[in-house]
């Protein structure tokens, strides 16, 4: 009975303890939010006169900390070959280590920058851009250099920016940067912001790059670059530097050939070429026809499959490209006919405004338009129209398009033959003209405007050009509007070839400078909006008004410096839209 009662009451006595214990848990106070803290180093940071023959560095934090994505995080200036080992490496550590496998340079002053590898274990706080420095020599170089860069084709500072700087002694020469390392390197913060500190006094050469492959190198086909095109000393630079980041600079070459439907190759290419000739090498084309917009990087090969007895031979096709002095040789995937499309016809929009013409695009290269078979109604009395081909796949119907009317388009079978010899079955296009009160109109002022050729673009609110204007002028309108919310960019031509013209490294030649206006417009219906742009002034400003988290930054973590380069679209836009870019 007694045994019974004692194991009675250890049973109760357990299941109180075990409820007591399921109330509630410990709070464990306020969350962690600080930084990991470095308590001690070894050498000491700041040190100097460290022994070339260095075999390690031992840094102690307040807690166990991460080294995060450290490969693409720390950089080191100088850099360090071989690659120093970095430890902690996928566990936790309140130490960390770093491991020299070779002898250190002599009077060097090394900086160990971490960006943003080190956080804590718990949380995951991160210290920040935090540096460890020292020196072999008998004291710390001390001269820096501030900027910040900018990226004409992203409405956010692209990650992973590198800016360095190259020795520019006798050694230097301008492939240096294909090879070697910059002798400093540094990170742009999210703003656009770099500092370059601990900089020896020389001259320099100033780069910055969009570094995708995290090996501190520029490649100048696939990476944004920008630079400084004079010398730099930081002893004599006192003023904070901009770099404007451009496309790369892409040369010919001939990437693939591939079959896009019936009758027709795509050539795709690099260096956006003027001209280009085709010639095939192992079948005779008699209907070849060769479609290429110049400064495209596609070329269209069109023809006819049955005319040039292709069809049945399922033949993969040699072809000679020639571009230039160059000339490179490419081979198709094997050709498979199908079946051939009928051709179609479409128009571009069902609603249009005064200053419009009704643009009709095939499917097929047009060999033909013949206007007696193509009716138009206003209302519903039949008016004339002149028609122009602007392409090989485009025509436009002009009349006098007025506010308030309905319009009809009838296509007649035989109105359109194409380049297979197709013609067109009846298609009925309608469009509508609202009234002239549901539009709006914009006049641009351009003061301060460079004496060059100008784009004037209105965008929307994706960034899309929807109008551009080519002009030596200092005033531009566009009207008839629809309402809603748009946008201003400007792309200087400065020397009136008619492309906008990208940067070149090698050449000392810096992009074409882009403007955007910083404020949106507002379109109302039957309003006239004038506004005044004063190019590099007040109402020009950096990138972060187009950043909703940017919007709330105080003055001291926004560039103080105002930006003229903000966005570049698509340079394969039709002209309407965007210049071509020169690239050769």
């Amino acid at each position: 009975m007694r045994r019974f009662l004692r194991n009675f009451l250890s049973l109760i006595f357990l299941f109180l303890v075990v409820s007591c214990a399921q109330k509630g848990s410990i709070s464990g106070g306020e969350k962690d939010i600080e930084p990991p803290v470095l308590i001690s180093s070894s050498p000491d940071t700041l040190s100097t006169n460290v022994p070339v023959d260095l075999k390690e560095i031992v840094l102690k934090f307040n807690e166990f900390v991460l080294l995060k994505d450290f490969i693409k995080n720390i950089i080191i200036s100088p850099p360090i070959e071989p690659t120093p080992t970095f430890y902690p490496q996928g566990t936790a550590d309140k130490k960390v280590k770093i491991t020299f496998n070779d002898s250190l340079k002599p009077n060097t002053t090394y900086n160990i920058h971490f960006g943003k590898s080190l956080v804590d274990n718990n949380e995951g706080n991160v210290k920040k851009y935090f540096n460890y420095v020292f020196s072999t020599g008998n004291f710390i170089d001390s001269l820096k250099i501030e900027g910040q860069v900018f990226d004409p084709a992203q409405k956010q500072i692209p990650e992973n920016i590198i800016v360095g700087l190259y020795e520019w002694d006798e050694k230097y020469t301008d492939s240096l940067i294909l090879s070697q390392k910059p002798y400093y390197v540094g990170k742009v913060d999210s703003l656009g912001n770099f500092t370059l500190n601990h900089l020896k006094e020389s001259e320099y050469r100033l780069i910055a790059f969009t570094d995708k492959v995290n090996n501190t190198r520029v490649d100048l086909e696939e990476e944004t670059m920008a630079f400084y095109p004079r010398k730099i000393n930081p002893k004599n630079t006192n003023q904070e530097i901009t770099l404007e980041l451009f496309p790369p600079r892409s040369y010919f070459r001939v990437n693939d050939v591939v079959q896009d439907g019936y009758g027709k190759f795509n050539f795709i290419m690099s260096g956006q070429p003027d001209e280009i000739e085709i010639l095939p090498i192992n079948h005779e084309f008699k209907t070849a026809k060769i479609i290429h917009k110049p400064f495209s990087d596609t070329l269209q090969f069109w023809f006819d499959p049955v005319k040039d007895t292709i069809a049945d031979k399922n033949k993969r096709l040699t072809f000679a490209v020639n571009h230039h002095e160059k000339s490179d040789t490419i081979r198709s995937n094997r050709y498979n006919n199908g079946v051939q499309p009928a051709l179609t016809l479409t128009s571009s929009s069902d609603v249009f405004v005064p200053e419009d013409y009704l643009k009709i695009r095939s499917n097929y290269p047009i060999q033909q338009i013949d206007s007696t078979f193509i009716n138009l109604v206003e209302d519903t009395a039949k008016i004339s129209y002149n028609i122009q081909q602007k392409n090989d796949f485009e025509f436009d119907l002009k009349f006098p398009i007025r506010f308030e009317k309905n319009y009809k388009v009838e296509l007649l079978p035989g109105a359109v033959i194409d380049f297979f010899g197709q013609a067109n079955d009846t298609v009925n296009l309608g469009m509508r003209v609202d009234k002239e009160r549901a539009y709006g109109n914009v006049k641009v002022i351009l003061q301060n405007k460079p004496d060059v050729p100008v784009w004037v673009q209105l965008l929307n609110k994706t960034g899309n050009v929807i109008l551009s204007k080519y002009t030596i002028e200092n005033e531009v309108e566009f009207k008839r509007l629809k309402p809603g919310s748009y946008r201003l960019k400007m792309m200087v031509d400065e020397n009136a070839n008619g492309r906008w013209d990208t940067g070149d490294f090698f050449t000392n030649t810096q992009p074409e400078q882009i403007y955007l206006y910083a404020e949106e417009l507002d379109v109302k219906a039957f309003w006239d909006i004038e506004e005044t742009w004063i190019l590099n002034g007040e109402n020009q400003k950096g990138e972060e008004i187009d950043s909703p988290e940017n919007k709330d930054k105080t003055k001291s973590d926004a560039p103080e410096e105002d930006a003229k380069l903000k966005e570049i679209s698509d340079p394969t836009i039709e002209s309407s839209a965007l210049p071509p870019m020169q690239t050769d």
